[in-house]
This record gives C-alpha cells, structure tokens and sequence, in this order.
C-alpha cells in the first residue's frame, strides 16, 4: 500500500481564475455519506496537512492542522504535539480570525473569507506583471496560478565555465550584484542548473516595480555584451 499525504499549504491562494480551481484530496477520497460520525470515509492510507502560514500569510503563528483516518499516525502526532502545542494566545487570535464579522466582508461573510478574496486578487495582480515582464523578456516560465511565486528559466544566463552547481552559484551571485534576490534552483533539489524563484509577494509594490525594472536592466546587459 502506498500512502498519500496532500499538503494543501496553498490551497487558499489559487488566484488565476475559474480554470485553475482547486479540488482537496480530501474531497476526492471521502466516501462517507452519513453524519460524519465516522470521519469522512478517506482510508487509512489519505492524510491531509495544511497551515495558516501561507493562505493568511501567519508563517509567525506556527498554527496548522492534520487530518488522518490512520489510529497509527495520529496516535505518535498526539504525542508529539504535547512538545509543540499552539499557546492560548495564539489560539484566541486565530479563533477571531477564522470567526470575526468585519466591515470589509460587507456583512456577507467572515473575515477569513475576505482576507482570502482580496489576497488572491492581490497574487493575481502581482504575478500577472512579473509574467508580461518575462514574456516581454522572452524568459521561459511556469504561469503562475497560485502560490506567491513564478518558476524562471534563467539558463540563458550561466557562465560557460565551472560545474553545474558553480556556474549557478554564479549566477545567484551576479543577479544579487545587480540587486536581485532570487532562489536558485538548487536549494529545492531542481536537477538543472539555471532556473530561479521569484516570490513576487515579498515586497512593496514600489520594490516589486524596481525589481522587475532590474531584471530588464540585466537581461539587456548580458544579451548586448553575448
């Protein structure tokens, strides 16, 4: 038997529209059909993970949330969770977040609902300029559907010289001298060398201009002087 754990840390910040929906595998895998008693019917071979840390941007609070049929699981986690259980304080805070009533939410929903409505409006905005900037660019890249990030295919860009993970390293390196901070490839086990992160959500929107105003400023040098 082979065991699945979905980690659904983005599931909340899917933000390219109709087309690009998300389905929980909890969804997919429930069977129960009664009042739930049971649980939902997923088997003991379904386990779901997820956290505030991302869709509510809260990676601070250390709070999430496991879902398994499996009494061998849960059991050990149980007890591991002794050793890292969330404060009070931190539970009163999450419980008015996930809970509260605001102006923003017009009187038609939650706070967590409009914090999600506008992030994901917020994701969309943000990711659709810095991939019209990549195509203006002719940059190879994964459209960007959710997360807070954009896949970059920077290959063009490596010095000839050097093993694969040297001559990346160069490159990191160069692109920071030109006040770029992207995450190599590398770091996320990628098996070629060349291709970068850009988390288009960890700035302003005056950084995130000047960012891609950089980016254009690099291509253009090292594709003139090629």
């Amino acid at each position: 038997k082979v065991h699945l754990v979905s980690d659904e840390i983005y599931a909340g910040s899917v933000h390219a529209g109709e087309d690009a929906g998300f389905v929980s595998a909890l969804e997919v895998a429930a069977t129960q059909d009664d009042d739930g008693s049971a649980g939902l019917g997923v088997g003991p071979y379904v386990h779901f993970v997820w956290s505030m840390s991302k869709d509510y941007a809260s990676s601070g609070l250390r709070v999430g949330a496991l879902y398994s049929e499996n009494e061998e699981i849960r059991l050990p986690l149980q007890k591991l969770n002794d050793l890292c259980s969330v404060s009070s304080q931190t539970q009163l805070l999450v419980e008015s977040m996930l809970s509260t009533e605001t102006e923003a939410a017009a009187g038609n929903g939650a706070w967590f609902e409009a914090f999600l409505e506008e992030n994901q409006s917020r994701c969309a905005t943000r990711g659709g300029e810095w991939q019209s900037c990549l195509e203006e660019l002719d940059i190879p890249h994964l459209k960007p559907t959710s997360g807070l990030f954009i896949w970059m295919d920077l290959r063009e860009f490596l010095p000839e010289d050097g093993t694969d993970a040297e001559r990346e390293r160069k490159l990191y390196l160069d692109l920071m001298q030109h006040g770029l901070l992207f995450t190599p490839g590398a770091s996320m086990k990628n098996e070629l060398p060349g291709f970068f992160r850009c988390v288009f959500t960890a700035a302003s929107q005056h950084t995130s201009d000047l960012g891609i105003e950089r980016l254009k400023e690099f291509v253009a040098k090292k594709r003139s002087s090629a």
